[in-house]
């Protein structure tokens, strides 16, 4: 979350054992209430963290198609259920439905287009 956002974050937000942690390591440092990455955090960052997770994000892109289907199916569905301007709970946030299924038509979106490997 640090290494992605450019103002770092407020150290009351973090965990203190995850702080520590970071702090020990010399990957952030903590000014004025904000932890903010430093240049050695931030090259871990981009060197492991983010590469694993790319790694792990991929899933068979030949399915893709027919997971986007189904989703635009259940979208449509839900889009029906719910009545309009109600608003959901989405974890502690108050949302309303027509940004939720926005949201979920715009990764069904992504599930549909063709990936362009190589591409940065």
């Amino acid at each position: 979350m640090i290494c992605r956002q450019d103002g770092g974050a407020l150290a009351d937000h973090l965990d203190g054992r995850v702080l520590r942690a970071l702090l020990t390591r010399r990957f952030v440092v903590e000014e004025g209430g904000w932890v903010l990455a430093t240049a050695e955090g931030r090259a871990y960052y981009q060197e492991h963290i983010r590469k694993r997770r790319r790694t792990l994000s991929q899933f068979d892109r030949t399915i893709a198609g027919a997971r986007a289907a189904v989703l635009h199916k259940h979208i449509d569905g839900l889009e029906g259920a719910l009545p309009p301007g109600v608003e959901l709970k989405v974890g502690d946030l108050p949302c309303h439905v027509d940004d939720i299924l926005a949201a979920l038509r715009g990764y069904a979106r992504t599930l549909e287009r063709p990936t362009t490997r190589g591409a940065s």
